[in-house]
């Protein structure tokens, strides 16, 4: 520590936002750490604790730590596509009803339209055909080779019958399997032969899972082709934000890192990095970098814009004090540092910040009090003064 001598101590009026609060003192300079610089004058606002407590400055001490970088850059919320289903029937026919419409939540299984289908009425009359082939071809098997047995049967007899069994089983199974294609069910297979005429054609186009229908591309009358895509069903339960990150600052971000989501008009979303791609795009230069967030509420939407701010966690050690607590005078940043009544006004060198903290490099030392909240009193104050001084003809160093 070392003492400051022949400098003139300047005493600032701290009326700020109250009247009656005028207080003005001379004091001779203390002691301030060694990587303080001294101009000609030290400025000082003295106030009281009623004054400090009635303009809602709140002071705090500065510490040793670390400040994580961070990276910022804009992002895109979009569907997670492990929750998106194209809905797109591989038959032909006519829309003869259409019941799902856009924004409809819907459960798994949920009719969203029926087709009729000669296509579909075709292949169940194929397959009940087959089934009773089939069941004929066993019967006569059976006969054969109960007769072989007994030796009354020629043997290729019995074998004509076996492999005519064997014909009709696969018959069957290709004619069950081209209707399973379609996307019916056994128990739908089983009940075949119960249906009506009119279910005998229709097919119904089921939701493959729940969400809400976010497109539908289909009207009552229809044409509809194979494999023709006729809703977009997506649960937003869960959502994506991708995030394009520039080649330089990719090694910089590991998997689990800490992210915060700045969305118009909305608080702020905490989540962590989950994915970040092996490819640099050869245009952009720049490699995808995606987070999931929980969206049970519904208030994130796929298309929206945000601001992410990625955490880079430091080792490096340096002073720190919130952030608020540096205010820009004069285009200097600078901190109040309180001392026995009085803040001092103090210019700074500052270094990273994570949006809440930040480094100072040089100008307050460990342990010293600074405001740290609403210090911008003290900076109007300062800047106040100031024109008084220019006015009176004292002018300003700057």
């Amino acid at each position: 520590m070392k003492t400051v001598t022949n400098h003139k101590i300047t005493i600032m009026s701290i009326a700020l936002l109250f009247a009656g609060f005028s207080t003005l003192e001379t004091h001779a300079a203390g002691e301030h750490a060694d990587n303080v610089t001294h101009d000609d004058q030290v400025k000082r606002l003295v106030v009281t604790q009623e004054q400090v407590k009635q303009l809602g400055i709140k002071i705090s001490k500065a510490k040793t730590g670390n400040v994580p970088n961070e990276i910022r850059t804009p992002g895109e919320i979009r569907m997670d596509e492990n929750w998106v289903a194209h809905v797109a029937p591989q038959i032909t026919g006519v829309a003869k009803q259409v019941n799902g419409k856009p924004g409809e939540w819907v459960e798994k299984g949920a009719v969203l339209a029926v087709i009729n289908s000669r296509e579909l009425a075709t292949a169940k009359s194929e397959y009940l055909a087959a089934v009773e082939v089939t069941a004929l071809r066993e019967e006569s098997f059976k006969r054969e080779e109960k007769l072989f047995s007994k030796k009354i049967s020629a043997e290729h007899a019995y074998h004509e019958a076996e492999l005519a069994l064997s014909e009709a089983r696969i018959t069957e199974r290709n004619c069950r399997q081209n209707l399973l294609s379609f996307g019916l069910t056994q128990d739908e297979l089983k009940k075949l032969d119960q249906e009506t005429e009119e279910d005998f054609s229709s097919y119904r186009v089921a939701a493959p899972i729940q969400g809400t229908i976010i497109q539908k591309d289909l009207i009552q009358g229809e044409v509809i082709q194979e494999g023709e895509n006729l809703f977009v069903v997506a649960d937003l339960s869960s959502v994506w934000v991708d995030l394009a990150i520039g080649q330089n600052d990719i090694p910089l971000i590991k998997k689990g890192y800490p992210v915060t989501i700045q969305l118009p008009g909305a608080l702020d979303v905490s989540a962590a990095v989950g994915f970040i791609s092996p490819v640099v795009d050869p245009q952009t230069r720049t490699a995808a970098v995606r987070l999931t967030l929980d969206n049970a509420n519904g208030h994130l939407r796929p298309g929206t814009f945000v601001e992410a701010i990625i955490q880079i966690p430091s080792d490096r050690q340096a002073i720190v004090v919130p952030k608020d607590a540096v205010q820009l005078v004069f285009d200097h940043p600078t901190v109040f540092v309180w001392n026995n009544g009085s803040f001092e006004q103090r210019e700074v060198s500052t270094g990273i910040s994570d949006g809440k903290n930040i480094e100072i490099l040089y100008g307050v030392s460990e342990e010293e009090l600074v405001a740290s909240v609403n210090a911008f009193h003290l900076k109007a104050e300062v800047i106040k003064a100031a024109a008084g001084d220019i006015v009176s003809g004292h002018g300003h160093a700057h």
